[in-house]
């Protein structure tokens, strides 16, 4: 009898460690802020003052700034903050990220531009990202695209007005452009944004902004009326701060 209410007492004791244990691992799976980490960082003013450490910029233009946070390319987070704000993003996976910077004027077009080195985020820490920016006002992309049959041989016909369907992707970003041109001996070229000086070119806004130093993957459709098929094509490029030109070769 002795012996098991001993057994018993034991039992009841493992029991009862067993499920504080349990109790301290769900607080731990519910209370997990402080495996995040964050980012922070300051937007210049419009004062020409102090972008980083690493530089400065007169910006008297820009209106309001969009942040850009990546991880693994991908689009994890984008703020919206005023010129001389600072900025914190909590919450954030440990691992490496960047930081993109979109100035934008009243007009609503993309005056300057940048985007940080890899930034560590380390649990229950916040790191500080350092993002030098540069005018973009020069940038231009130009589409070259040339008409060809299933066989591979060039398609030489004329049109006044065809409309493209152009897809941009790339950076965790998908951008869409419309334009529409004439065709000539089975080829076109256009500028299809970055270029606010012709009503042909769409505006830099920030949902046509493509970033410099990423590349795109250039998605193609031409269509008309009164034709048999649709012709595609695609072609990757990496934008860069000034002309830009992509060459796609339509089927």
């Amino acid at each position: 009898m002795i012996q098991i209410m001993g057994l018993s007492i034991v039992k009841k004791f493992l029991c009862s460690i067993l499920a504080g244990l349990l109790f301290l691992s769900g607080c731990s799976l519910i209370d997990s802020s402080n495996d995040d980490g964050g980012i922070t960082l300051r937007l210049p003013e419009n004062s020409g003052r102090s972008v980083t450490s690493e530089g400065s910029l007169a910006a008297e233009g820009v209106s309001y700034y969009v942040v850009r946070l990546r991880k693994d390319g991908e689009v994890e987070q984008e703020e919206k903050a005023s010129p001389g704000s600072t900025i914190t993003i909590d919450g954030l996976y440990p691992g490496e990220y960047t930081v993109a910077i979109l100035g934008v004027d009243s007009d609503g077009i993309v005056q300057v531009y940048g985007r940080s080195t890899a930034v560590d985020v380390k649990p229950g820490d916040t790191s500080t990202a350092a993002v030098r920016l540069d005018f973009v006002d020069g940038m231009t992309l130009r589409i070259h695209l040339d008409f060809f049959d299933s066989t591979g041989e060039p398609e030489f016909f004329e049109t006044d007005s065809t409309l493209f369907n152009i897809t941009a992707t790339g950076g965790g970003t998908s951008h869409i452009y419309t334009p529409s041109s004439w065709i000539s001996v089975g080829m076109t070229a256009f500028n299809i944004f970055h270029s606010e000086y012709s009503d042909t070119c769409v505006p830099r806004t920030v949902k046509n902004f493509l970033e410099p130093g990423i590349s795109y993957k250039f998605s193609v459709k031409a269509s008309d009326t009164g034709w048999d098929k649709s012709y595609y094509g695609s072609s990757d490029c990496v934008i860069e701060n000034g002309e830009n030109v992509v060459q796609v070769n339509l089927r």
